[in-house]
């Protein structure tokens, strides 16, 4: 398979902590379900926990069991989106301009009359106007998990209002939430909402879903647009070595990495170089989203000598004063 970036590091993990939560979420409501049906505890299960009395308290404590899984479900993905919108526009290679990061991470406030901080939908609008990508129903579907999580958290949160805006793409959105997230209303959300009820299943895997769908959206662009030409992904991949190279917290010191890595045959070479490679994340991979690394891009570096690569790659070579 060829060699390629497909996803970025924070795309990547935003992806390892929420990329399942369907699967998860529901995975807890089968086992709800059952507490509900009278189910006992599995003796393999080291916790402890009370059997209801009856199927009718039973029933209560799967249906706060339930709350409290999607309510917190919807508070991770809250957080790890905010954290992915930080990591990824900081993403040093993506070259985003120095104005969308002050914004996106928060650098950047505006007066409180002008509005005050910006919220994490106008970060991810800062973010797709950098990319010249247009704005998408999913970014009310990400204004709305934010503020629930908000809601859902601080017991003194009493803005459950969405700004006008971000309601009236959702509201004017209904048949795509409708089409595109399983019959998903987000009508009933808003209202729910407003109402500050907690998420159900339904609504709590929508909007993450919306969630996911827009960072793979940014993160495509993103890396179109850096590395989306042969010459692009040279430069690309010659950064991001030179950035795992000179990574000061390495156990490992980037020559002496370099230098085993490249010794022996040509084909341990080559197997040792992907595996650099893949860390950095270029990868072998079936879905390409940059262009690929040429084969004269591998061939150069084997070729190369490592006094050549210690200067192509920046490596700083530890002295036994250092």
């Amino acid at each position: 398979m060829p060699l390629a970036i497909s996803r970025t590091a924070p795309f990547r993990y935003l992806q390892k902590q929420i990329g399942s939560a369907t699967y998860r979420l529901n995975t807890i409501l089968v086992g709800l379900e059952a507490v509900a049906d009278g189910a006992s505890k599995s003796p393999r299960l080291p916790v402890t926990w009370n059997k209801p009395t009856d199927l009718h308290q039973a029933r209560s404590v799967a249906d706060q069991g339930s709350i409290f899984a999607c309510t917190s479900a919807l508070v991770l993905a809250a957080d790890v989106f905010d954290q992915f919108l930080s990591n990824f526009v900081t993403e040093g290679w993506l070259n985003f301009s120095g104005d969308t990061i002050n914004i996106v991470t928060k650098a950047k406030t505006r007066s409180k009359e002008d509005g005050g901080a910006y919220s994490v939908a106008e970060r991810t609008i800062a973010l797709l106007k950098d990319l010249h990508l247009s704005i998408s129903p999913a970014v009310g579907g990400v204004e709305l998990l934010s503020k629930w999580r908000n809601v859902s958290v601080h017991s003194k949160e009493r803005k459950n209002n969405i700004h006008s805006e971000m309601e009236s793409l959702l509201t004017q959105s209904k048949i795509y939430f409708y089409e595109h997230y399983s019959h998903f209303r987000i009508d009933l959300a808003l209202r729910n909402f407003r109402g500050r009820k907690n998420p159900v299943p339904k609504e709590a895997t929508s909007l993450i879903a919306a969630v996911q769908n827009i960072s793979g959206t940014l993160d495509e662009a993103a890396i179109r647009r850096a590395a989306g030409t042969t010459e692009a992904i040279a430069i690309t991949a010659d950064r991001l070595l030179s950035e795992y190279f000179c990574d000061g917290e390495r156990l490992v010191p980037g020559f002496g990495e370099l230098a085993e890595a490249l010794q022996g045959p040509r084909e341990r070479r080559l197997a040792n170089l992907i595996k650099i490679l893949q860390r950095v994340g270029i990868t072998e991979t079936a879905k390409v989203v940059s262009a690929v690394l040429p084969d004269s891009y591998i061939d150069g570096i084997l070729e190369s000598s490592r006094g050549e690569l210690v200067d192509r790659f920046k490596i700083h070579i530890r002295s036994k004063s250092d």
